[in-house]
């Protein structure tokens, strides 16, 4: 090798004032250019969920009032309504 190269690349390797922060700043703005986008798909996937549980809950309300439903009528468990019935009143329970 020549002897100048090797100067250079000696000079170059005990010569490393600024290396870790430049290699510091080199990671930051990586790690900043995944993250950004990483943070804006699970916020996402966040609301998503969230919006499925709701519709979730909804449908599985709706199948419980319907097996009560037909429950009742193939037991014949049909609540009577009373001579007296007034359907503007508001304290009464049946």
């Amino acid at each position: 090798m020549n002897v100048k190269i090797k100067t250079i690349l000696n000079k170059f390797r005990l010569d490393q004032k600024g290396n870790a922060l430049i290699l510091a700043m080199i990671l930051l703005a990586v790690g900043s250019i995944i993250a950004v986008p990483l943070l804006t798909y699970m916020s996402t996937g966040l609301r998503t969920n969230r919006i499925y549980d709701t519709k979730k809950d909804n449908v599985y309300a709706a199948d419980a009032g319907i097996e009560d439903a037909l429950w009742r009528i193939k037991y014949n468990h049909m609540p009577t309504t009373p001579n007296n019935y007034d359907k503007y009143d508001y304290t009464t329970v049946w």
